[in-house]
């Protein structure tokens, strides 16, 4: 493939040879990019210009339905009226008697805003504010076209970002100038004038129920770019907590909360963000849209004094000190540079770690980070101040959504009180998995067993647990190698049949009450050399 190079990884998941899906016309399907609930997206080449291009197909259930066909004509329509970089473009729309395809813009980089939280946990304030400058300054251009998004959410925010290079911190992700965050779905979107027209019922929701205004269930005759405000306060509390705003699970009662109770101020969760940016929050998360801003004017002029501030903080005391360095000479000079400079050098470096360093959070904080967790419940521990999630008689696998690569590390710790097994599985081809399985008896003593690609793999003596005792597993990978080691020993090592990939972290008990598990985490990529 010309457009990735011969050693770029092609993204999304392949697609087998055999596959019956039918492409638009001039168009090759290359990989899977995502599902949603409407369509798929797919990525293509457009074979007369060789460019790349995000092909988004109805899925099955919905593909002879008008009401969905109609949906996805009127969302290319809306995308064909926009051309700004932060919002996706729209090539073409293409109906034959195999589909509707909508033709959009390949977003580089394979990250949306959600994916971001998956990989690094909490985001600093200088970068939430970063990305709310990007989003708004869309919103405004939406507005300015006569649309209002009405689904704006952290999936729905792509990050263009052409870069061969893994991201290794998110405070990274601006270095490159021409790194964006793009506003991507617009297929409940609407015109200005048609919005006044919405029906919705708490039965029929168009939108998603964590993020949406409660005007848009309850009043849709009076929804208007407020909407949006709202639904990027909430989008902005993700961002600097890791959870949604309000943590109902009953769709029903999540909604009628809303119509009463303003978005929280995320320090309600122990995050630290200046007074600035908590009124900006405030007042775009009102439940009331008449004390949400009235224009993005406004909100644009206050996120921009607040992202020039942290510029000013970081570089203001350096510059300040080294200008009076010209009207000093000789010794003394030298003298004091090389104070200012270490003066400035710490400066500089608390203000990294006041503003910009990422919070380390394990992935068990929230359920959203894995799926299959019907049976498992995540909560903190008032006196460790630790995230733990437990099930209860489960029944099926807890996937990690995060892919994890050769070169990085997985380490957790599980605890296992009753008789049975639990089982931790690494999924890394179609029909590939390594298990690790800690079992215990009637009289709860512990025994350990380890393989991949089919073979039992040797495993050192391990020693037995009481039932109140955590294990501390650590997986590392090579494209070649699983290693293991637990409470810090070598345990096991798996030699690999085929070159992995990547592969995927999924959990589950056998005839077990309870299983825990503490402390997820997913390192920083190792040295090339370990790749191998």
């Amino acid at each position: 493939m010309p457009a990735f190079g011969a050693s770029a990884a092609i993204p999304g998941k392949p697609l087998k040879a055999n596959h019956q899906i039918v492409p638009p016309p001039g168009c090759e399907l290359i990989s899977l990019l995502g599902t949603g609930g409407m369509g798929t997206v797919f990525l293509a080449r457009q074979c007369h210009l060789n460019r790349l291009v995000a092909v988004k197909i109805l899925n099955e259930d919905f593909d002879a339905n008008p009401l969905f066909i109609n949906r996805i004509k009127r969302e290319a329509m809306t995308l064909a009226a926009m051309n700004h970089p932060n919002v996706v473009g729209c090539h073409d729309i293409v109906t034959t008697s195999a589909g509707v395809y909508l033709i959009m813009e390949y977003i580089p980089g394979q990250l949306s805003v959600k994916g971001l939280l998956l990989r690094f946990g909490p985001l600093p304030e200088p970068l939430v504010v970063r990305i709310l400058l990007d989003v708004v300054k869309g919103l405004s251009y939406i507005l300015d076209k006569g649309y209002t998004h009405l689904d704006l959410k952290p999936d729905n925010l792509l990050i263009y970002r052409d870069s061969a290079e893994p991201l290794r911190e998110a405070t990274e992700l601006f270095l490159d100038k021409n790194t964006r965050v793009t506003i991507c779905d617009f297929g409940i979107s609407r015109q200005n004038d048609a919005a006044k027209n919405l029906v919705a019922t708490t039965s029929g929701i168009l939108g998603s129920p964590a993020y949406i205004a409660p005007e848009q269930v309850f009043y849709p005759q009076e929804v208007n770019f407020r909407a949006d405000i709202y639904a990027l306060a909430g989008t902005a509390f993700y961002m600097l907590t890791n959870s949604v705003p309000f943590p109902i699970t009953d769709r029903d009662q999540l909604l009628t909360h809303k119509l009463s109770h303003d978005i929280p101020d995320p320090s309600s969760l122990g995050v630290k963000i200046s007074p600035q940016l908590s009124a900006i929050l405030r007042r775009m998360g009102s439940a009331d849209p008449q004390k949400r801003y009235h224009n993005y004017k406004d909100l644009l002029v206050e996120l921009e004094y607040l992202h020039d501030k942290y510029s000013q903080q970081l570089y203001y005391s350096t510059w300040k000190e080294v200008r009076r360095l010209d009207f000093i000479k000789g010794g003394a000079a030298v003298l004091l540079l090389i104070a200012t400079l270490l003066g400035a050098y710490w400066s500089g470096k608390n203000i990294h770690a006041k503003y910009y360093q990422a919070v380390r959070v394990s992935l068990v904080a929230s359920l959203g980070f894995w799926q299959g967790g019907g049976d498992w419940s995540t909560v903190k521990d008032p006196h460790e101040g630790a995230w733990t999630l437990t099930g209860k008689r489960t029944r099926g696998w807890l996937s990690l959504i995060q892919t994890i690569h050769p070169g990085q590390n997985l380490q957790f710790k599980i605890r296992h009180p009753t008789p049975g097994s639990v089982i931790c599985q690494i999924k890394y081809g179609i029909d590939q998995y390594g298990h690790f399985a800690w079992s215990r008896d009637a009289d709860l003593k512990c025994s350990y067993s380890f393989y991949a690609d089919r073979k039992v793999a040797a495993i050192g003596e391990l020693n037995d647990k009481k039932p109140v005792d955590w294990l501390e597993c650590v997986f590392k990978f090579s494209r070649r190698k699983i290693i293991l080691y637990v409470d810090g020993e070598l345990a096991a090592v798996a030699h690999l049949d085929k070159p992995m990939d990547a592969c995927h972290f999924a959990i589950r008990a056998v005839n077990a009450n309870m299983v825990q598990i503490k402390e997820v985490y997913i390192s920083d990529l190792l040295p090339r050399t370990f790749n191998e």
